[in-house]
């Protein structure tokens, strides 16, 4: 009877430590997920649409009558939302540039204008004038005391540029993505 109970604790001990060993090797795989990103500002403007007009291909003066020649200007306002620990308002105009990457080039095909190209300019506050804005190029458009915490707007104007010689009439259309960057 010893012997068998002896038999019975070795087997009851080797049952625990086999259930032992086996949840000791157990694994579990934990996955994390997640982003980190810069505190920056919201536009608070959707889609805007801006009527540069309607011009005359062979003017006696003023665009459509040479090359360099430009349209009146159009101005409109970007509106954003920034958090207080913002003093920076990096952004870009992107967009498919003419051949100099000054200018947005219009679209093209059928029924499409050739030999302009839209100019865009932004108002600095600190300067009180307007600034070229190349298409596709970073730039610091606010800095500190300019971007109200808050509520915040960019003046924005656009017109056509005769590029070339020739101008020829049709649609002159183009689009454009205002990106703002993290600072």
């Amino acid at each position: 009877m010893k012997q068998r109970d002896k038999l019975i604790r070795y087997f009851l001990t080797m049952s625990l430590l086999s259930c032992m060993v086996n949840h000791a090797t157990a694994m579990v795989n934990i996955h994390y997920k997640g982003s980190i990103k810069y505190s920056t500002c919201g536009i608070k403007t959707q889609n805007i649409n801006v009527d540069l007009g309607t011009w005359l291909t062979k003017s006696q003066n003023g665009f459509g009558s040479a090359q360099n020649t430009q349209s009146d200007w159009v101005e409109f306002t970007l509106d954003f939302e920034c958090p207080d620990s913002m003093s920076l308002l990096n952004g870009q105009f992107q967009g498919a540039s003419e051949s100099s990457g000054k200018y947005l080039s219009l679209d093209k095909g059928n029924g499409y204008s050739t030999g302009a190209a839209i100019e865009i300019q932004s108002y600095e506050n600190a300067s009180h004038r307007w600034v070229n804005r190349n298409i596709n190029t970073l730039y610091n458009f606010m800095k500190n005391e300019a971007v109200n915490k808050g509520n915040t707007s960019l003046k924005v104007r656009a017109r056509y540029v005769q590029t070339h010689t020739k101008l020829t009439q049709g649609k002159a259309n183009a689009s454009v993505t205002f990106v703002v960057q993290a600072n």
